[in-house]
């Protein structure tokens, strides 16, 4: 069913084509939306147009993200997209594409309703198109590259790093569940690594320290992200992590600096520090947008994303403030992250699981971490000290 411009509820929105993260239009979005994340489409078939592709109705899984718009740019948004598809909620039946709400999956396997822009089955039975293996344009397009005059252009590694990624995926789905744990993670080539805060000189501190500065494989910059503190705590941290022979490094006041110089200067760190402190909200704020679009794009090239404290909260589901939440960046999908975990802080993960069923809680103790690789494995780091609670909803596999 199509819906018009003018509906009263918000719902996110599922790319699948050129809106992804990594196509060429995502440009329209970026700096517009507050929460991305992979997501996949269930009984569809994808289509090669070409230059874009088409989703209908079918057998498969179709691949994309699962993106929701700032509401500050909602209902322009959906206006500017409605008109970029060729979709006239007025006269939805001579349209190609009408945008549709179906349900999506998200890859912790929770079910939500979003605008997809769909295939019109009647026009698209008319075409003789190509189906998309897997579902996944992205992986279509690289495919499309090997063996051209375009391979050049691949990224080393990239094509095979995605086909082993769709591979697995493909396993979970015929499993039905997730192949070793309940932790899910943003993809990239990159590690992230959620450490619980505390003395940054403590042995347990200055060993998950070293290991992010021995272990990254990107050669770029450091970039400290000190918005939850001050400027003189993070000089303070920078020094020391000149001190233990860590590579040259610079802080970004990434609310203060120019959007377009953060992204760049971001985007080309090798490791990227979300620094501790009180000012959690500050800190997610100052993320959004420029920021977290130059962190993605450091992380999909290969860069550490180390978050300490309330840089590891921001990077959960969710992020609590006393009684209430919020929403965080949800890189650790379905995860509230609550790190200086104590007996306090454990009655507060209880009574949110107890309310959000479908999720889990993460706590880390001071002097600890835990390491999500590219490969799929998960390290703990540190003192070992941390606590895994799990909703109701949530079921665990492989044990």
């Amino acid at each position: 069913m199509s819906y018009p411009a003018n509906s009263s509820d918000q719902y996110p929105f599922f790319f699948y084509g050129t809106l992804r993260h990594s196509q060429e239009n995502y440009v329209f979005l970026r700096g517009r939306t507050v929460y991305e994340q992979p997501a996949s489409a269930h009984d569809m078939t994808l289509f090669s147009m070409r230059s874009y592709p088409v989703m209908t109705t079918g057998s498969k899984t179709v691949r994309g993200e699962l993106m929701i718009i700032h509401p500050r740019f909602y209902y322009d948004m959906l206006g500017e997209l409605d008109r970029m598809e060729g979709f006239n909620p007025h006269q939805p039946e001579d349209c190609l594409f009408r945008r549709e709400l179906i349900t999506v999956e998200t890859e912790a396997g929770a079910p939500i309703s979003a605008w997809a822009y769909m295939g019109n089955d009647e026009m698209v039975k008319r075409l003789t198109l190509e189906e998309v293996p897997d579902g996944d344009w992205d992986l279509f397009l690289l495919r499309q590259m090997k063996g051209t005059r375009l391979e050049k252009f691949l990224p080393p590694g990239k094509l095979a790093a995605a086909e082993k990624v769709a591979q697995r995926k493909e396993k979970e789905r015929s499993n039905g569940m997730p192949q070793s744990s309940i932790f899910r993670w943003r993809e990239g080539e990159g590690w992230l690594v959620l450490a619980g805060g505390g003395d940054a000189r403590t042995p347990d501190a200055v060993e998950i320290l070293s290991e992010v500065l021995a272990r990254t494989v990107s050669e770029g910059p450091l970039a400290y992200i000190w918005a939850a503190s001050d400027v003189e705590e993070a000089d303070n941290f920078l020094a020391w992590v000149g001190e233990l022979g860590g590579r040259t490094g610079y802080l970004m006041d990434v609310a203060a600096e120019d959007p377009e110089f953060v992204m760049q200067q971001l985007s080309e760190a090798g490791i990227i520090i979300l620094g501790d402190g009180p000012n959690v909200e500050s800190l997610r704020s100052a993320l959004t947008g420029a920021a977290m679009a130059g962190i993605r794009q450091a992380y999909d090239a290969g860069a550490s994303v180390l978050g300490i404290g309330a840089g590891a909260e921001v990077m959960g589901y969710a992020i609590l403030d006393g009684m209430e939440s919020q929403r965080g960046f949800n890189w650790l999908e379905q995860a509230l992250v609550l790190p200086n975990y104590d007996e306090q802080q454990a009655d507060l993960m209880h009574r949110f699981l107890a309310e959000y069923p479908d999720t889990y809680g993460l706590g880390l103790t001071q002097g600890s971490a835990v390491a999500f690789l590219p490969t799929g494995a998960v390290e703990v780091w540190g003192n070992k000290r941390i606590v895994v609670s799990l909703g109701k909803g949530m079921t665990r596999s492989g044990e």
